[in-house]
């Protein structure tokens, strides 16, 4: 059904139709100029919005090796970032710790969604939708690592969202043949959690794979104050 119509003028005797139904627009007809303008404007902002993404990606990073050297007693810094755009088919990010080993990180973040937590069952490749993207995010960050030149290869899947758990996420495509075949090319697998990153300025961590259940992993870090937890083994029920 038509809900509205509206017609004026951009440029000399060139009519802009507008016909919503809905959500959808059904025609625009406008001058070659307003065209190039408008999509001069979604270029610009897709590249704003991409930058804006590849900051904050590199701020999680650094946080997390602040959160790793605590937790390893080791001074790990950024040696390169060899990859600006996500999409290049490069590790995000090298760093070594002195002379010692150079280890590639790869970064993702994980869109994790509250109806996904409870879903069950399998539905074709990983199962429900938000599973599947999981599975794809896993495929494209493991692929990348296991083509790095680099002593010791980590992937690490960030969540900002307090429903669910990138463990669970993971332990629900870990076995399906495209991810199993691409694990082998990678050393280990972290979450970061960044739920309260803002308002509280700490994140947590975990190591998902391997998960040694004698080498507790689970930490945070006050990125204000210096503040490192860890937990210990002995305030775990059994």
């Amino acid at each position: 059904m038509l809900l509205a119509e509206e017609t004026r003028d951009i440029g000399p005797k060139m009519p802009l139709v507008l016909r919503s139904c809905g959500r959808s627009i059904g025609t625009l007809t406008v001058s070659r100029l307003a065209t190039d303008v408008v999509s001069d404007d979604v270029v610009n902002c897709a590249i704003g919005r991409g930058k804006e993404k590849h900051l904050q990606s590199q701020q999680v990073i650094e946080h997390w090796i602040r959160l790793y050297n605590c937790l390893i007693g080791a001074s790990y810094r950024v040696a390169s970032w060899p990859c600006s755009d996500s999409s290049e088919g490069i590790v995000d990010v090298l760093y070594r710790d002195g002379r010692g080993p150079l280890i590639a990180l790869e970064h993702t973040r994980i869109e994790i969604q509250p109806w996904e937590t409870q879903a069950a069952g399998s539905m074709n490749g990983f199962g429900p939708p938000g599973i599947r993207q999981i599975g794809r995010t896993l495929e494209q960050g493991l692929r990348k690592l296991s083509a790095a030149n680099a002593d010791k290869r980590i992937l690490l899947l960030e969540s900002d969202s307090v429903a669910g758990s990138i463990e669970d996420q993971y332990a629900r495509v870990r076995d399906e043949a495209s991810v199993r075949s691409l694990r082998g090319g990678v050393d280990e697998i972290w979450g970061v959690l960044t739920a309260v990153l803002e308002t509280e300025n700490v994140i947590f961590t975990n190591r998902i794979d391997p998960g040694d259940d004698d080498e507790r992993t689970l930490c945070s870090l006050n990125l204000i104050t210096g503040e490192f937890w860890r937990l210990r083994p002995d305030s775990i029920p059994f």
